[in-house]
């Protein structure tokens, strides 16, 4: 019995020195795991405050994509309005020169005949002006321009 007790006791101290070791191996593990553990924790808090500081941020983009939006609607509605206006003064400064360009045939009669009607109607949008505005509030050069029309006319 005497060397069975002897190889149970070799054993079960064999066993002891295995246990030692993995409880070391474990308690180096256990470590590194808290170690990483607590580096784990700060990554997790800087993406919290990371994906804070990008919603702030996309509020604030948010919030300043509506104001240019709104200035910008209000923008293209004055655009509107000065479009319709444009088209109304075109239209009215068609039919003023058509009307010139009635009255300047009727009045020079075949003295313009061999112009082009592009001349003409030039023409006789610089006597309109000249006649009807009087030169206020002209520039010097359209009042030389205005001068230079009537001296080749007349």
């Amino acid at each position: 019995m005497n060397s069975l007790q002897s190889f149970l006791e070799l054993s079960l101290i064999f066993m002891l020195l295995i246990t030692l070791f993995v409880c070391l191996h474990l308690g180096r593990s256990l470590r590194a795991l808290r170690r990483d553990r607590t580096d784990l924790d700060k990554m997790v808090l800087n993406l919290r405050q990371y994906s804070e500081d990008a919603q702030n941020g996309i509020n604030q983009l948010h919030n300043s994509s509506d104001s240019v939006g709104r200035a910008l609607s209000k923008m293209v509605e004055a655009g509107q309005v000065l479009k319709h206006d444009l088209i109304g003064l075109c239209e009215r400064s068609e039919a003023l020169a058509s009307q010139l360009e009635g009255s300047v045939f009727q009045r020079r009669g075949s003295d313009i005949s061999g112009d082009s009607p592009g001349r003409i109607r030039h023409k006789a949008t610089a006597i309109g002006v000249a006649e009807g505005a009087g030169g206020f509030g002209k520039s010097a050069a359209e009042r030389e321009l205005l001068r230079a029309l009537r001296q080749k006319q007349g």
